[in-house]
């Protein structure tokens, strides 16, 4: 192809690559916005573990 010189051959080229390109950027973007979901999610999670404990440590010190 590059050997050749075949102008409309490498542009045809270029553009599927291109186009490939998109693509994936796509699948990563995708990929970013779900993981920025499961930060929310998780930090949710540690909060309210960390509310129980403070619950539960409360608990304990009336029991005494």
């Amino acid at each position: 192809m590059t050997h050749a010189l075949d102008v409309g051959l490498i542009e045809r080229k270029v553009a599927e690559a291109r186009q490939e390109l998109e693509q994936v950027q796509g699948l990563i973007d995708e990929r970013f916005a779900a993981q920025a979901n499961w930060r929310w999610i998780a930090l949710g999670v540690w909060v309210f573990a960390g509310a129980n404990v403070v619950l539960l440590w409360l608990k304990r010190r009336q029991l005494k």
